[in-house]
Formats: structure tokens, sequence, C-alpha cells
């Protein structure tokens, strides 16, 4: 195949020449303002500690198809996409295990697939990095049960999208990558997730039988404390999850992920 060019040059119009301009202005404006309402909330809570050095973990685990089934099920009745879900729960395991359910707002982060919004589309077989980095605030005062917390991430990541977010944050992660690296004060949030739709593969090629099929999110020091990555493969829900030691150890990493399984899987 042909190399296909780097994904801001087949943004949509409105994110070419003078408004990618006006767009990118008015984001790094809403930025300004939401990390000062977010400091000044959090105060002297808990903010994720950001370390010289990290050493990575990795932890993998499956939702049986039962579970999954019910958990999918669930969410369709409440309407939210399975990935609003499981970015609920992992938001609630995170909370009560490193943050003890202090009332100071969190910060997630997601990772939208653009190759469907770009144009020309991207097609799968084309491979490149044609995805975005969306940050969005829990704030204190939303929901504390599943799916009302779903419905609000949801919301959250809905209105970004709708404001084209998607296409701006790649043309400035460079730049903000250096800013807190240089600043050395704060962290890209406290949780991340990045879940893809079931995946085209075949239980057996022949006389080879797929048994799994597993990710990392690559992480840094200025990353989330706990990542994961999620997807449907043979009617399971794999997830993934990826930690730093500095930030916590298996036995805590083992437990948020025991509670996002808890939360999608028994009370679904």
């Amino acid at each position: 195949l042909s190399p296909v060019p780097s994904a801001e040059t087949l943004y949509p119009p409105a994110f070419q020449g003078t408004g990618r301009l006006w767009r990118t202005t008015a984001f790094l404006l809403r930025q300004m303002r939401d990390e000062i309402s977010y400091r000044r909330q959090v105060g002297a809570g808990r903010r994720p500690p950001v370390h010289a050095a990290v050493h990575t973990k990795c932890l993998a685990v499956q939702l049986p198809p039962d579970a999954t089934a019910r958990f999918s099920r669930r969410a369709r009745q409440e309407g939210v996409t399975l990935n609003s879900g499981l970015a609920a729960a992992e938001l609630l395991a995170v909370s009560k295990h490193l943050y003890q359910h202090q009332a100071i707002p969190l910060r997630a982060a997601a990772w939208p697939n653009l190759r469907p919004y770009l144009k020309p589309p991207v097609p799968p077989e084309n491979l490149g990095a044609y995805f975005s980095m969306l940050q969005y605030t829990i704030q204190r005062g939303d929901p504390q049960d599943l799916w009302g917390l779903a419905r609000r991430v949801q919301q959250s990541i809905y209105q970004l999208n709708k404001r084209g977010d998607k296409f701006v944050t790649p043309l400035l992660t460079q730049a903000l990558f250096q800013m807190m690296s240089r600043q050395s004060a704060y962290r890209m949030a406290a949780a991340g997730l990045s879940y893809h739709d079931t995946v085209d593969l075949e239980q057996s090629y022949g006389p080879i039988r797929v048994v799994g099929l597993h990710g990392f999110i690559p992480n840094n020091n200025l990353g989330p404390e706990y990542s994961l990555f999620a997807r449907l493969l043979f009617d399971r829900l794999w997830l993934d999850v990826f930690y730093m030691e500095e930030d916590m150890d298996r036995n805590t990493a083992q437990a948020i992920t025991d509670e996002i399984c808890h939360l999608v899987g028994d009370d679904a």
C-alpha cells in the first residue's frame, strides 16, 4: 500500500486554514479556564503525583461471555455506549482505591478513532496513528452510581466531539507534553480508557487457533495513573491494564481491576 498522509492533512474543511487557527485558539482558552477551575476545586486534595522515573506493569483479565452479554444489554437499556459504561466503572474504581472517594474532581482521558471522520476516511488496512486524545473532568457533584456516571461521561465526550476537540488535540499534543514536562506539576489524568468495538478475528485460521488478543497503552510519568485498553472478542470483554509501580503496587492495581469487573459484570 502507498503511504497515507498525516491525519491533519485529511481534516474536514472547517479544520483547515483560518478555521483551524480559530478553533485552536478557542480550545486553548477553554483549557486554561478548565485548568484554573480544576486546581481551585482540588485545593489540598490528592493529585496524581509526578515521578522522575517510572517502571510500568501490566495486568490482563477477561469478562466471561454471560457477564459481557449482561453488561451490553444493560448499557443498551440505559442508552449509553459500552465505552461510557466502562469509563464510568474505571473512574468509580480509581476514585475508591486511589482517592478514597475524596470529593474532588477527577480527570479522565479517552482516545477516539479519527479514521471515519477524515476526508477521505482512512481504511483499517492502512497503518498509522489516526487517533486523538480527549481529556474531560468528572466534577465532585456528578453521579456516583455506574449508569448515572456513564451518562455524564457520554455527555462530556459528546460535547468535546461536537466542538471538534478531537481534531485540535493532535495538533497540540507535543507542545502540551513539553509544557507538562517542564512544570512537572500535574498529570494528564487519573484514569485513561481506549475502547475498541468487536475485533474482526476468526477463532481459527486453518490449523492455527486464536486464543486471545492483547494490547497495552504506552504510558509515561505524565500519563494516567491507571490505563485500560478494552475490546470485544469472541463474545468476551478483554481488559488489558497498564499501571506504574511508583503509583501503586500490584495488589492495588488488581483491586481496581476487580472492582471494574464487579461493576460491569455482577452489577449489570
